[in-house]
């Protein structure tokens, strides 16, 4: 019915109908029904757009309403701007729920996506690190073991933790979703972790993991410049085939006067139109 409104108009494709159902009653009922869902509709949408409101002990019924019609990111939300007692408090109720209750720890997680989980960080390291066989699927999404282990990474990634940051040093030793584990390193970085993670860069992995070891060397640069980068840069420069990745690469090094003349000559052929661009304007773009 959208096709038809947007290639026909809305007007049109109405009186057609409207004429079409005077004749056949099938046509009426089909019609009112598109009414009636998009009514629904609407009202599910402005139900979940609205920003929750009150104290933890109201948002605490939400969460265990089996009929709740609302988004994760409106306990994301609710969690960034609550009072800090409340959120403690729903901090502490995580703590006590059970390892298998997967629904309600995906649900409760959603509340620290956005600020620092204010209790003991090793529950959250529990579920990060559950082995799963990621990526997994069910009835064509992703399965709900690894939406909590993926929301256990997005509340670990808020938390400056002595636990944390061992929990992605043994990570990156092991080869275990190295990407994510650098993005750890952002709040719990140290002075040398730039050489430490050179090697890293070096390592042989497959592409879909390197990749994200990439990005997630990229994300550390923004937080933490340093001359000590240079290699990590030009060796993930060297190895990903991800042109948007280069473009930050090549703007990373640009940033600390590390641009090797080298790479600037190949950044004149490069696929991605805007290094390109970049390098003819003479970085100009890049500083704009």
């Amino acid at each position: 019915m959208g096709d038809l409104e947007e290639k026909f108009g809305k007007d049109a494709v109405w009186q057609a109908i409207h004429e079409a159902s005077v004749e056949n009653p099938r046509i009426k009922v089909y019609a009112k029904g598109i009414i009636q869902y998009r009514s629904e509709e609407k009202s599910r949408t402005i139900k979940r757009s609205k920003p929750l409101k009150g104290h933890y002990a109201e948002i605490k019924k939400l969460l265990y309403d089996p009929d709740r019609e609302l988004r994760d990111y409106q306990f994301t939300i609710w969690g960034r701007d609550a009072e800090d007692g409340d959120f403690e408090q729903a901090a502490r109720d995580f703590l006590n729920l059970p390892e298998d209750d997967l629904d309600m720890l995906h649900i409760y997680l959603q509340i620290f996506k956005m600020r620092p989980f204010p209790l003991n960080p090793d529950k959250l390291i529990n579920l990060a690190v559950r082995k799963t066989s990621y990526p997994s699927w069910e009835n064509g999404h992703l399965s709900t073991v690894d939406r909590v282990v993926i929301a256990a990474f997005s509340a670990l990634k808020k938390i400056t933790h002595p636990h944390v940051r061992a929990m992605a040093l043994k990570m990156i030793e092991d080869s275990n979703r190295i990407g994510w584990a650098v993005d750890l390193l952002e709040n719990n970085y140290q002075e040398k972790d730039w050489q430490y993670l050179e090697p890293i860069t070096t390592r042989e992995m497959d592409a879909y993991d390197y990749h994200g070891m990439g990005m997630g060397i990229i994300g550390l640069f923004k937080v933490h410049p340093s001359k000590d980068a240079v290699n990590s840069l030009i060796n993930v420069y060297n190895r990903t085939p991800c042109s948007f990745c280069r473009l930050f690469l090549v703007e990373s090094l640009h940033s600390i006067n590390a641009l090797p003349v080298w790479m600037i000559e190949e950044c004149r052929y490069d696929s991605n139109i805007e290094i390109r661009e970049w390098v003819k304007n003479g970085f100009k773009s890049l500083e704009n």
